[in-house]
């Protein structure tokens, strides 16, 4: 069996961030749909998000992804802000993508899938990443908040499968990949969803809980933030024990992301924020184009690729908000203010 080494258009090459940042340019645009779902995730943090503004319509969202590709992005990301494919407008999104020569990046919980709509994807320039946190049917239906889910989440993935979707290229890459989240609940069970991946050609993600929304009313369930670094540890020592030449990190635990100095991030209202998990308004589209978006961002961008870029004296993957997800720092230190009554 072939290795797989990325999925398409979610794993970027170290040269192509670095030929978007030496020529200040963002390669993905990543736009919430308005928030519809099928689940109650217990973890999630959109959920408490009110819309800021009416959404955009589909004309505006067209003229919006023009100007996406006139600014150099290459990428159309449909994140996880509810489950997208519930959304009217979904398809017709897809097909605008599709006419602009954008690629799309969409993040779901795969339930809405049958063969039908997987044959339907598989035509398209898609790549898919799917929230898998158990296999155990039992505690995946707790983790989604109802019961059912894992069985339709697997049929999902059936289809998906059957579809071509991991059928890897001469580069290794498939279309499909796993988000899997560790936490009190699952620390038994990442190993195994990554063992499972792999073994069908799928692309694994493994990422720590983001304390807030949800998680702050669960942490009974799902951990204490003092409880995260000895899950993380335990389930590094398995997965590299159990893929000696994998390699994870920190960036394996989406400790070290570095979306933000070559993503655009909008929600549906069209406001600019940094990224969806630190909610900082930076522009509101259409009123100010993407170009002055992003020029807005240029100065945190700076110092972010900074401390990744190793040509500028940066480290692998990390930043300077300690190596660590700024929007996690941030939902940490409001955490810390609101548990211990400071920083």
């Amino acid at each position: 069996m072939n290795a797989i080494t990325a999925t398409k258009n979610l794993c970027l090459s170290s040269a192509k961030k670095q030929a978007a940042w030496d020529s200040n340019k963002p390669l993905q645009l990543a736009l919430a749909l308005p928030r519809i779902c099928n689940a109650a995730c217990l973890y999630c943090y959109t959920e408490q998000y009110k819309p800021l503004a009416d959404s955009l319509g589909l004309a505006e969202i067209k003229s919006l992804l023009q100007e996406a590709v006139e600014l150099g992005v290459e990428t159309l990301v449909l994140p996880g802000y509810g489950e997208p494919m519930l959304h009217p407008l979904f398809w017709k999104v897809l097909a605008i993508a599709e006419g602009l020569g954008l690629y799309s990046l969409v993040f779901s919980n795969a339930t809405l899938i049958n063969d039908v709509v997987a044959e339907r994807l598989a035509e398209k320039p898609v790549s898919l990443m799917i929230k898998v946190n158990s296999l155990d049917r039992g505690v995946q239906d707790r983790m989604a908040g109802r019961l059912g889910f894992a069985a339709e989440q697997q049929a999902g993935l059936s289809a998906l499968i059957r579809a071509g979707f991991n059928r890897l290229d001469e580069n290794g890459e498939s279309r499909l990949a796993i988000d899997t989240l560790i936490s009190k609940m699952t620390i038994e069970d990442v190993p195994a969803v990554v063992s499972w991946a792999v073994e069908n050609r799928i692309f694994p993600v493994v990422e720590t809980l983001l304390f807030m929304g949800g998680v702050l009313e669960n942490q009974g369930e799902l951990g204490y933030p003092e409880e995260i670094e000895a899950f993380n540890a335990s389930v590094l020592e398995r997965l590299n024990a159990m893929f000696p030449s994998r390699g994870h990190s920190k960036s394996t635990f989406g400790e070290s992301c570095d979306a933000e100095t070559y993503t655009l991030f909008l929600e549906a209202s069209g406001h600019a924020v940094h990224c969806f998990s630190r909610r900082e308004v930076i522009g509101q589209f259409p009123r100010d184009t993407l170009a002055e978006i992003w020029e807005k961002s240029r100065d945190e961008r700076q110092k972010l690729i900074a401390g990744i870029d190793p040509r500028r004296g940066g480290g692998q993957g990390g930043c300077q908000a300690c190596g660590h997800c700024q929007g996690r720092l941030d939902a940490l230190k409001k955490l810390r203010a609101l548990t211990k009554g400071g920083e």
